[in-house]
């Protein structure tokens, strides 16, 4: 071995004996501690909310679901969740989902639109709460403009399109062909809730050309239009339902159920006078008095909105009673027959 080999060899001798001399001393000052040598692992990454959209690619017409999954539970009574979109001519989203208590993942359906045939469109879908806004896209696909023509609706059809207020009638929807997989979801408004009220939207189900839903109406006092509007595929299409109210015929005379004629009661009992009610009332005038002539003054004469009449403050004597029915426009009906009851010691 020449010189120079010679010299390499000690040199790297000394510094494997230093490394080995600097790793025994670090091992047992750490021994002298009481610690341990360990191998940390990175944190974990944190939680995140998190929203998707299945299938990746929704033929246009069809529904798609939304799945939010949150990086923490729902807090006790739920969590209400906004939904939003700034393209609703290709997608409709509802304005809101509730994840329950405790829940971590919701869903909710997407319903999807025709476009210019042959495209694609990825509309954006925004879902906001607690001041986080996390967001996704739907991706629309429409076909080419050889396909079979577009899915569609026509009008609303109404069953009754007139209605005395109270009643409810039937809506029906009809589509140009069969619902695709999944069902064909179909906006439903009212011009008018406070007079008609309808359900947000009626899903026609998958194979079906039709599907009905139910419109709820109120009492009115005059003739009423309310516009009845489905929305599918960025038409929307309306039916006129009117709403009338209750005919102004004559009402009926009520018929007198208690107190039974001649029935006696002792001074100061509470008195019970009940009738049948009548179609078409808004309230009932009550009188009673010491002369079934009920020549006035009367002791008692009272409007009540209910068939009943309750009173503790009659006179000892021998009285008579009668009701009589009264519309909301003031109309009143005939007299019903007259009673005879007693107040006696």
């Amino acid at each position: 071995m020449n010189l120079r080999a010679m010299l390499a060899a000690v040199t790297v001798t000394l510094l494997l004996a230093a490394c080995t001399s600097d790793m025994t001393t670090a091992a047992k000052a750490i021994e002298k501690s009481g610690a341990s040598a360990k191998t940390v692992a990175p944190a974990p990454s944190p939680l995140t909310d998190s929203i998707s959209v299945s299938p990746l690619f929704i033929p246009a017409g069809s529904q798609a679901t939304g799945t939010i999954k949150l990086a923490h539970a729902a807090p006790a009574g739920g969590l209400v969740i906004t939904l939003s979109t700034d393209l609703p001519l290709t997608i409709t989203l509802p304005a809101s989902v509730t994840a329950p208590a405790g829940a971590t993942i919701v869903t909710f359906p997407i319903a999807t639109h025709v476009g210019f045939p042959n495209s694609t469109t990825t509309a954006p879908v925004y879902a906001q709460f607690n001041g986080t806004v996390i967001e996704t896209g739907a991706t629309v696909v429409t076909g080419a403009s050889g396909s079979p023509a577009p899915l569609a609706i026509t009008a609303p059809v109404l069953t009754p399109s007139t209605v005395v207020g109270g009643n409810a009638v039937l809506g029906t929807v009809n589509l140009t062909a069969a619902a695709p997989a999944g069902g064909a979801i179909v906006t439903v408004q009212s011009s008018n809730p406070a007079i008609a009220t309808t359900p947000a939207s009626v899903t026609v189900p998958a194979g079906s050309q039709s599907a009905t839903f139910s419109i709820a109406t109120i009492a009115v006092t005059t003739n009423s239009q309310v516009a009845i509007s489905l929305g599918f595929g960025g038409t929307f299409l309306t039916t006129t339902l009117n709403v009338t109210p209750v005919a102004n015929g004559p009402l009926a005379v009520p018929l007198l159920a208690t107190p039974a004629a001649d029935a006696r009661f002792a001074p100061g009992t509470n008195i019970t006078f009940d009738w049948s009610d009548v179609a078409g009332a808004a309230s009932y005038t009550i009188q009673i008095d010491d002369s079934d002539t009920f020549a006035t003054p009367l002791i008692v004469s009272q409007s009540v909105s209910t068939s009943q009449f309750s009173t503790a403050a009659l006179p000892v004597t021998t009285m008579w009673w009668r009701v009589r029915a009264v519309a909301t426009d003031g109309t009143t009906g005939g007299w019903s027959t007259v009673r005879r009851f007693e107040v006696k010691q």
